[in-house]
């Protein structure tokens, strides 16, 4: 079992990773498709782990509003994370 102070910093770690995920795909010196082949490549990367309002609010030009409707049209919970949708939502996206 892990002690406190470890299990926080390794959240922190993760949470920092999944920022900087998004703030490169929000600078444009990411491709979003890249970010989504690699967390469908790689479940333990920090990528994976970004909850799908997450994944498309950090594209320029979708807002609050795109993500609801996009989400809604595809038929993707907001909280699913990118990293562990289903073939069928893959293919969907």
């Amino acid at each position: 079992m892990r002690d406190p102070q470890e299990a926080s910093a390794i959240a922190v770690a993760k949470r920092r990773a999944r920022a900087a995920v998004k703030s490169a795909i929000a600078a444009g010196t990411t491709d979003p498709l890249g970010v989504a082949r690699l967390a469908w490549d790689d479940p333990a990367s920090a990528a994976a782990t970004l909850r799908m309002n997450e994944f498309l609010g950090s594209i320029r030009g979708i807002g609050p509003t795109k993500v609801e409707r996009i989400l809604d049209d595809l038929d993707i919970r907001p909280r699913k994370r990118l990293g562990f949708l289903g073939v069928r939502q893959i293919e969907r996206l």
